[in-house]
């Protein structure tokens, strides 16, 4: 009967754990007898004296068990192996049991074997994930892996920003906004506020104030000037050009070092987001889809009109200013040929909004927010209070920028009309070199810089602090610019 129901189990057997055991004293007797008697009258013997000494036992085990109340019973150990490296292992576990009454299930060997292998294998690769976690978690490792963390959250800033060269024709520059908003051109003061907005935003999502910088008033307003003198001077932070961030670097790195040289060292980096950070992350999600409307919105509406005339005042009708008219000309080879859409005024406006808003909570997760993140990094690494986090930030992000500036232009017509205002780059001359010198200086004193300057304004109106630095850091930010 067992071997009917299991001979599809191809190697099943009751293995003795003790080989040579298993067998009683009168067992071993009989089977002595068996190998002698081979005719069946010694066989019929046999059985009949087995029968006979079991009845005589029966009998005696009955009148023991009247006796005490207790009956004899035959105890036998079967023992199953489930983790098999080898056959062995079906009865190796098993013996530290004394005695010879302990037998092991044998059953699908094979099976069995390759189940264990394929754990054992699972096992090693998990402890070798554990054993290389801890290692990231407790050496220097864990700076450089949790500093990727922003680096995606900064990218997604990135794309969404680039939407206002796609949707405008405008590149993102935040100093342009402020010199360009004085002048009471709309776009421009529909960028300030969107990050001034941004920075409110953030306050209420933080739950607290910006902290105030560590400068007297008086300097805190020479910072302000610097920075607007030479941003005008120079036509924006960086100009778009590897000289004018090199002179304005070394600049600040002079500067801060001069400032700030007694700073104290930092006691650990903190590389996380902050408990915040997964809340500016969906905040993203709302300007972005922003975006995605007035771009569905603008392809209905657009209408086309014929080619931009080299000597027309489109740039009067979108509101641009002086510097963007300039902007523009320079790449009037490339509109002059194409055809351009009439500018949506309304849409164009809420676009420079939408985007300062998204790009205020992008900064806020990469700390360029934070001014005394950015005076340490201005420290280099020879000052026990450098900060190299916003090195990681920007290996993060300039790749992506840079593939979005040269190859994301789609066909340079800006979707919600208008000309393409994207400059091509200019002669490197000493107006250049001194603006972006004399930002440098202005950025090192105080480490904020236009963008930062408008969020912190926000963050220190909504968070209830004294916003009175912030604000005369911007008004100076102004008088800078319009000396220039």
């Amino acid at each position: 009967m067992v071997e009917k129901h299991t001979r599809e189990v191809r190697d099943l057997a009751i293995v003795p754990v003790r080989r040579g055991g298993g067998e009683t004293k009168k067992d071993s007797v009989d089977g002595q007898q068996k190998e002698k008697g081979d005719s069946e009258a010694a066989e019929k013997e046999k059985d009949d004296c087995e029968a006979a000494e079991k009845e005589k036992d029966d009998s005696e085990a009955a009148e023991t068990e009247k006796e005490t109340g207790l009956r004899d019973t035959l105890a036998v150990r079967l023992c199953i192996s489930g983790w098999l490296n080898d056959k062995k292992d079906v009865t190796a576990p098993w013996t530290v049991f004394e005695g010879d009454d302990t037998y092991a299930l044998q059953w699908e060997i094979e099976a069995l074997e390759e189940l264990s292998n394929a754990l054992t294998a699972l096992i090693h690769e998990e402890a070798f994930k554990y054993v290389k976690g801890e290692i990231l978690k407790r050496t220097f490792l864990a700076a450089l892996m949790a500093s990727m963390a922003p680096l995606a959250l900064l990218k997604i800033g990135q794309i969404i920003v680039h939407a206002l060269t796609l949707l405008n024709g405008n590149v993102f520059g935040i100093s342009g906004f402020c010199h360009r908003a004085v002048k009471g051109n709309v776009e421009g003061v529909a960028g300030a506020a969107g990050l001034v907005l941004g920075g409110s935003l953030i306050a209420l999502i933080d739950g607290k104030a910006p902290a105030a910088l560590s400068l007297p008033l008086a300097q805190v307003a020479a910072s302000g000037f610097l920075v607007g003198l030479g941003t005008k001077l120079s036509n924006g932070c960086t100009s778009g050009s590897l000289v004018a961030t090199a002179s304005f670097f070394t600049t600040g790195v002079i500067t801060a070092h001069l400032f700030h040289g007694d700073s104290p060292a930092i006691g650990s980096f903190d590389w996380t987001l902050g408990p915040s950070g997964a809340e500016y992350l969906a905040y993203q999600l709302l300007p972005l889809a922003a975006s995605f409307v007035l771009y569905i919105v603008a392809q209905r509406t657009k209408v086309r009109s014929g080619a931009v005339n080299k000597n027309n005042s489109s740039s009067k009708s979108i509101g641009l200013s002086e510097e963007s008219a300039l902007l523009s000309s320079a790449s009037s080879d490339t509109t002059n040929a194409t055809n351009y859409y009439e500018p949506q005024s309304s849409l164009r406006t809420l676009a420079f909004f939408t985007t300062s808003v998204q790009f205020a909570l992008a900064l806020q997760l990469s700390s360029l927010t934070e001014p005394i993140r950015v005076i340490s990094f201005l420290l280099l690494p020879l000052h026990k209070a450098f900060d190299p986090s916003l090195a990681f930030l920007a290996a993060g992000a300039l790749p992506l920028a840079i593939a979005l500036y040269r190859y994301g232009r789609g066909n340079e017509v800006p979707v919600l009309g208008g000309k393409w205002g994207i400059p091509k780059g200019g002669p490197i001359d000493l107006r250049l070199l001194a603006g972006a010198a004399i930002f440098g200086v202005g950025w090192g004193m105080a480490g904020v810089c236009p963008g930062p300057g408008l969020i912190n304004l926000g963050r220190a109106l909504a968070g209830g602090a004294n916003a009175s630095q912030f604000a005369v850091w911007l008004a100076a930010l102004v008088g800078g610019g319009l000396l220039a």
